[in-house]
């Protein structure tokens, strides 16, 4: 059985479940799922988002806003300009692997993934990373309604 891993972003830590067949398509489909919620987006759903948009923002001049229940996370109209950001600078690289918890963990071992927290704790922006994750959650602005706009800008 093998396993799609993105190499920058934390895979799930349980063993799959289900035939061989049913695992594959599962697999790809969350993969494709996965890659297309970091890109088009919200802070929300993405670590990676929330990690360039908070180092990002003052550049640009968005915020963090809670929205809904006031638990979720999301820049606003700036999602559309880290979607615009991510399609022009960043790649989404994967490698298919029986266990790919194990090959994240050595891979953080060796390699800097500066916008990664998880096991990534050697990495010398680590602590900044993580301080400014902070600092904008503790600021994020007020609830407001849902604002209707993922980082889709097509």
């Amino acid at each position: 059985m093998h396993r799609a891993q993105r190499v920058d972003s934390a895979v799930r830590r349980h063993q799959p479940h289900g035939s061989a067949t049913q695992r594959r398509g599962r697999e790809q489909s969350e993969t494709a799922f996965r890659i297309g919620t970091h890109y088009t987006g919200d802070a929300a759903g993405s670590t990676l988002r929330l990690s360039l948009g908070t180092l990002l923002s003052s550049t640009w001049g968005i915020e963090l806003r809670r929205f809904g229940s006031g638990d979720r996370l999301h820049f606003g109209a700036g999602e559309r300009e880290l979607s615009r950001w991510m399609h022009a600078h960043a790649r989404v690289g994967w490698v298919v692997d029986e266990a790919p918890w194990e090959l994240e963990s050595r891979l953080f071992g060796k390699l800097v993934v500066p916008l990664n927290l998880d096991g990534n704790d050697h990495c010398g922006f680590h602590a900044r990373m993580r301080e400014t994750r902070r600092a904008a959650r503790a600021r994020a602005l007020p609830a407001l309604p849902n604002p209707g706009v993922g980082g889709r800008y097509r």
